[in-house]
Protein backbone atom coordinates (compact mmCIF):
# COMPACT_ATOMS: atom_id res chain seq x y z
CA UNK A 1 0.00 0.00 0.00
CA UNK A 2 0.94 3.52 -0.50
CA UNK A 3 2.23 5.36 2.63
CA UNK A 4 0.09 8.35 1.68
CA UNK A 5 -3.01 6.15 1.95
CA UNK A 6 -2.00 4.48 5.27
CA UNK A 7 -1.82 7.71 7.28
CA UNK A 8 -5.39 8.87 6.55
CA UNK A 9 -6.74 5.34 7.19
CA UNK A 10 -4.96 5.19 10.59
CA UNK A 11 -6.29 8.66 11.42
CA UNK A 12 -9.87 7.65 10.58
CA UNK A 13 -9.56 4.38 12.54
CA UNK A 14 -8.28 6.26 15.57
CA UNK A 15 -11.13 8.77 15.39
CA UNK A 16 -13.61 5.92 15.07
CA UNK A 17 -12.26 4.16 18.14
CA UNK A 18 -12.25 7.30 20.28
CA UNK A 19 -15.77 8.33 19.28
CA UNK A 20 -17.16 4.83 19.86
CA UNK A 21 -16.12 4.77 23.55
CA UNK A 22 -19.09 5.18 25.83
CA UNK A 23 -18.72 6.32 29.41
CA UNK A 24 -20.58 3.95 31.74
CA UNK A 25 -22.31 5.45 34.73
CA UNK A 26 -21.43 3.65 37.96
CA UNK A 27 -24.19 3.86 40.55
CA UNK A 28 -23.01 5.86 43.55
CA UNK A 29 -24.09 5.25 47.12
CA UNK A 30 -25.76 8.27 48.56
CA UNK A 31 -23.55 9.84 51.19
CA UNK A 32 -25.49 12.00 53.54
CA UNK A 33 -24.25 14.52 56.02
CA UNK A 34 -25.08 14.40 59.70
CA UNK A 35 -25.14 17.07 62.33
CA UNK A 36 -24.56 14.81 65.37
CA UNK A 37 -23.80 11.21 66.37
CA UNK A 38 -27.46 10.30 66.82
CA UNK A 39 -28.01 10.72 63.08
CA UNK A 40 -24.91 8.72 62.12
CA UNK A 41 -25.75 5.43 60.41
CA UNK A 42 -23.26 2.54 60.57
CA UNK A 43 -23.46 -1.20 60.09
CA UNK A 44 -24.70 -3.23 63.06
CA UNK A 45 -21.38 -5.11 63.26
CA UNK A 46 -19.36 -1.88 63.55
CA UNK A 47 -17.64 -1.40 66.91
CA UNK A 48 -16.79 2.02 68.30
CA UNK A 49 -14.25 0.60 70.72
CA UNK A 50 -10.74 2.03 70.49
CA UNK A 51 -9.40 0.06 73.46
CA UNK A 52 -8.95 -3.57 74.40
CA UNK A 53 -9.44 -4.95 77.94
CA UNK A 54 -6.47 -6.61 79.66
CA UNK A 55 -5.99 -8.31 83.01
CA UNK A 56 -2.57 -7.53 84.45
CA UNK A 57 -1.68 -10.02 87.18
CA UNK A 58 0.88 -8.65 89.62
CA UNK A 59 2.67 -11.45 91.45
CA UNK A 60 3.86 -10.24 94.85
CA UNK A 61 7.38 -10.66 96.21
CA UNK A 62 7.41 -12.25 99.67
CA UNK A 63 9.62 -10.46 102.18
CA UNK A 64 10.03 -10.57 105.97
CA UNK A 65 9.04 -6.92 106.27
CA UNK A 66 6.18 -5.95 103.93
CA UNK A 67 7.07 -2.80 102.03
CA UNK A 68 4.89 -0.33 100.18
CA UNK A 69 5.98 1.13 96.89
CA UNK A 70 4.49 2.86 93.85
CA UNK A 71 3.19 0.70 91.01
CA UNK A 72 3.20 2.50 87.66
CA UNK A 73 1.83 1.14 84.42
CA UNK A 74 2.57 3.30 81.39
CA UNK A 75 1.92 3.15 77.69
CA UNK A 76 4.99 3.25 75.47
CA UNK A 77 4.25 6.88 74.61
CA UNK A 78 4.49 7.76 78.33
CA UNK A 79 0.82 8.02 79.34
CA UNK A 80 0.29 6.78 82.90
CA UNK A 81 -2.44 4.12 82.94
CA UNK A 82 -2.12 3.21 86.65
CA UNK A 83 -0.21 4.82 89.50
CA UNK A 84 -0.91 3.65 93.03
CA UNK A 85 0.82 2.69 96.25
CA UNK A 86 0.71 -1.06 97.03
CA UNK A 87 2.18 -3.59 99.42
CA UNK A 88 4.80 -5.35 97.35
CA UNK A 89 4.21 -8.77 98.91
CA UNK A 90 0.57 -8.85 97.77
CA UNK A 91 -0.58 -10.47 94.53
CA UNK A 92 -3.50 -8.84 92.73
CA UNK A 93 -5.07 -8.26 89.32
CA UNK A 94 -5.59 -4.94 87.58
CA UNK A 95 -8.22 -4.48 84.89
CA UNK A 96 -6.91 -2.18 82.17
CA UNK A 97 -8.38 -0.77 78.98
CA UNK A 98 -5.45 -0.12 76.65
CA UNK A 99 -5.51 1.67 73.29
CA UNK A 100 -5.61 -0.71 70.32
CA UNK A 101 -2.48 0.84 68.82
CA UNK A 102 -0.33 -0.20 71.80
CA UNK A 103 1.79 -3.36 71.47
CA UNK A 104 3.61 -3.11 74.83
CA UNK A 105 3.27 -1.48 78.23
CA UNK A 106 5.93 -0.49 80.75
CA UNK A 107 5.45 -1.66 84.36
CA UNK A 108 7.53 -0.06 87.12
CA UNK A 109 7.24 -1.49 90.61
CA UNK A 110 9.85 -1.03 93.28
CA UNK A 111 13.29 -1.14 91.69
CA UNK A 112 12.14 -3.28 88.76
CA UNK A 113 11.00 -2.06 85.37
CA UNK A 114 9.71 -4.39 82.63
CA UNK A 115 8.35 -4.03 79.12
CA UNK A 116 5.39 -6.37 78.74
CA UNK A 117 4.15 -7.51 75.33
CA UNK A 118 0.39 -7.26 74.82
CA UNK A 119 0.13 -10.67 73.13
CA UNK A 120 -2.82 -11.88 75.20
CA UNK A 121 -5.65 -10.34 77.20
CA UNK A 122 -4.07 -11.89 80.32
CA UNK A 123 -0.60 -10.54 81.06
CA UNK A 124 1.55 -10.73 84.18
CA UNK A 125 4.37 -8.99 86.06
CA UNK A 126 6.64 -10.64 88.61
CA UNK A 127 10.05 -10.10 90.18
CA UNK A 128 11.73 -12.99 88.45
CA UNK A 129 13.86 -11.47 85.73
CA UNK A 130 14.90 -13.50 82.73
CA UNK A 131 18.57 -14.47 82.97
CA UNK A 132 20.56 -16.39 80.43
CA UNK A 133 21.22 -20.02 81.38
CA UNK A 134 24.51 -20.40 83.20
CA UNK A 135 27.09 -22.72 81.73
CA UNK A 136 28.15 -25.36 84.22
CA UNK A 137 31.71 -26.46 83.77
CA UNK A 138 32.69 -29.95 84.82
Amino acid sequence: MNSNLIKPLLFLATIGLISSCVKLEVPQKEIGTTQNFKELKVEEKFTWTTTKPYELKIIGFETLNPTKDILRVKSIDGNILVEESRLMNESFTLHLDISLDQKQILVQYGSLEKLIELNSSEISFDYISARPAEIIEE
